[in-house]
């Protein structure tokens, strides 16, 4: 199973390789899936999806963040998290609706950042899916 990231942020290089492995691995007469995920758009409920963000809060996170250059003018999220996350570690009192979150909201609020830009990260769901394909392969 190989995923392939759709995000302009990433280097054509990092696109390709999947696919290649996907290609060897089928020529091996082994099946091999090749996904694809798309940049998604952020939205001002995006962070209350979970339940734990009220969406007043997320709405003024949103806010933040696109006052603060993180969302074109699309609602994209500009770049990856760890630009985000280092100017909060740099100046937190600057991020005051992200201060304001507990641990575990901040948590969520990045990983829902790096959902919508398609970033390589492990999912709940990812040995259940591994297991699937192993099971089932491409049937």
């Amino acid at each position: 199973m190989t995923c392939y990231n759709k995000n302009e942020n990433v280097v054509a290089i990092e696109n390709a390789t999947p696919l290649f492995n996907s290609q060897i691995i089928s020529s091996w007469g082994v099946c091999s899936k090749y996904f694809i995920k798309v940049h998604a758009l952020l939205y001002a409920e995006r962070f209350a999806r979970r339940g734990d963000i009220t969406i007043p809060k997320s709405t003024a996170i949103f806010n933040e963040l696109k006052s603060k250059g993180y969302l074109n003018n699309r609602n994209y999220f500009i770049g990856f998290s760890n630009a985000m996350v280092n100017a909060y570690t740099t100046n937190y009192t600057a991020f005051s609706k992200f201060n304001s979150l507990t641990v575990l909201q901040k948590l969520n609020v990045i990983e829902q950042i790096d959902l919508s830009v398609s970033d390589y990260q492990i999912y709940s769901d990812y040995n259940q899916a591994t297991l699937k394909f192993f099971n089932t392969q491409c049937i």
